[in-house]
């Protein structure tokens, strides 16, 4: 297994004490250090890894289980990891074996040459003039991709901007022109798409689905933690595409496109159908799992019947897409909407959102009985 962490003194100790565990029951132990999580799913995929935990936080550290590529790990992993941990039985064989720690220091730097490598051999790119912008939170991805765009010779200014977020890219340029994060994803998946089948989380645009036909390919979602092995071939394939889940790649990524095609930022835009993504959290203290199973059983969604309910319940309307999906923490409900436009995304966001309150004052009634 793979061991790594954000770098702040709790995360360092929690990945020290997790390595020690692993070892001491004869796991063999990768550790990354001090890494990104980006960085980090690229040290599990160039050595071949299929467990890993990263760590990261300051006050209260939070553990990722992760497994190929950085993918969160299957139920069935994550449960056994969660129960080792709380009652400290953690097996190991009769005669005592300790695992072997081997220290991985220059992943960062491959990862940064693996970046140069998706930059490089582009003259037009080199002309283009772009500056980079980050939410604050994601300032070190930023600054990164800034640092190697002057490497590649990209000078600054008033041309294109490049904005990493915390879930995604985004594009806007002098002229006005702006692409949101999930328009910047379609389009890097769009393009993929033209090379084979892509696999994306199952909360992705669905109108990616469509775009997939089109090219006479396939669309496959994997699952944030499924229950059994249905998502398999999506994980294989996702394991294998980095840039679906690393920003910076995706900032690349579109970068590159847009340059090598000699495209407007407006005339890029232009070759993704409309649509647009919104959504809003609803609190529910009790059962939100229950709540969007009967709302997914009562508006016939559309994975009711091959028991995706457990990621989220997915509803076409005559306008666009909903999903209901319970938060991780299990105190609400994340409610998405797509459409093509804003305006009708959140209507059909501000539709859900009113049945998940109706059912839930209902519910809490109900109770108080």
């Amino acid at each position: 297994m793979s061991v790594g962490c954000s770098g702040t003194a709790p995360a360092v100790a929690f990945r020290h004490a997790a390595a020690s565990g692993a070892l001491s029951v004869g796991l063999d132990v990768y550790d990354l250090g001090d890494c990104s999580r980006e960085v980090f799913s690229y040290g599990m995929t160039l050595v071949g890894l299929k467990l890993g935990v990263w760590i990261e936080g300051v006050e209260e550290c939070r553990v990722h289980v992760v497994q190929e590529g950085g993918l969160p790990a299957v139920r069935a992993v994550e449960r056994s990891v969660e129960n080792a941990l709380g009652t400290g039985e953690l097996p190991s064989g009769e005669k005592r074996r300790f695992g072997r720690l081997t220290q991985i220091s220059d992943s960062e730097v491959l990862y940064e040459s693996h970046l140069r490598g998706m930059l490089s051999g582009s003259e037009k790119l080199r002309e283009l003039k772009i500056d980079v912008a980050s939410d604050g939170v994601s300032r070190g991805r930023a600054l990164l991709l800034e640092r190697l765009l002057r490497e590649t010779g990209v000078k600054s200014g008033r041309g294109l901007t490049v904005r990493i977020g915390e879930t995604g890219v985004s594009l806007s340029d002098a002229q006005g022109a702006f692409l949101s994060e999930q328009r910047v994803f379609g389009l890097c998946c769009m393009a993929e798409l033209e090379k084979g089948p892509v696999a994306v989380g199952c909360g992705a645009p669905r109108i990616l689905d469509g775009i997939a036909a089109r090219h006479g390919t396939r669309l496959l979602r994997y699952m944030s933690c499924p229950a059994d092995d249905s998502d398999s071939e999506a994980r294989r394939v996702a394991a294998l595409q980095l840039w679906s889940r690393d920003t910076v790649m995706q900032a690349i990524k579109v970068l590159r496109h847009i340059a090598d095609n000699g495209l407007s930022v407006r005339r890029f835009a232009e070759l993704l159908p409309d649509f647009a993504v919104t959504g809003r959290t609803v609190r529910v203290e009790r059962d939100p799992a229950g709540i969007v199973g009967r709302i997914g059983n009562e508006d016939n969604a559309l994975n009711a019947s091959d028991g995706g309910i457990g990621e989220g319940a997915v509803f076409r309307t005559a306008r666009g897409y909903a999903t209901l999906r319970t938060l991780k923490k299990g105190d609400g409900i994340r409610i998405t909407a797509e459409a093509d436009s804003a305006e009708t995304a959140e209507e059909i966001c501000g539709f859900y959102a009113k049945r998940v309150e109706q059912l839930r004052n209902s519910l809490d009634t109900e109770r108080q009985k």
